[in-house]
């Protein structure tokens, strides 16, 4: 699986926008009905979903609703990014002014599997 590094940056009404290292955007999400996210790729289709977990971790789903793995908080302000086997996919760590820097398998970030061209 291709590693990357992902800039998201808070959107309008509470959404984000995802950017590749190139700077071209490459999905966004929308907050989901009951809490949670609806994720879409870079032409609106949607390929995943996340719900919030109890312990302040967020459990991601793929389109079809299988689990594709979980975000689980690690050291002040980080996020650790689990895969669908437990096993650390990549970290998400704070930019300034806002907006937020992760590091890792890209694929799982948009539920999109391996296989992806990106």
């Amino acid at each position: 699986m291709k590693q990357k590094k992902i800039t998201s940056v808070p959107g309008i009404f509470g959404g984000t926008n995802y950017y590749d290292e190139n700077g071209r955007q490459i999905g966004y999400s929308t907050p989901g009905i009951f809490g949670g996210a609806e994720h879409y790729d870079e032409n609106g289709n949607s390929v995943g979903y996340s719900v919030p977990g109890l312990f302040d971790n967020a459990v991601h789903y793929d389109g079809q609703g299988e689990k594709t793995g979980e975000s689980i908080p690690a050291l002040p302000f980080e996020r650790h990014r689990l895969d669908r086997n437990g096993d650390l996919a990549g970290v998400s760590s704070p930019i300034l002014p806002m907006g937020n820097i992760f590091d890792g398998d890209e694929s799982d970030v948009f539920d999109i599997g391996p296989g992806s061209d990106r």
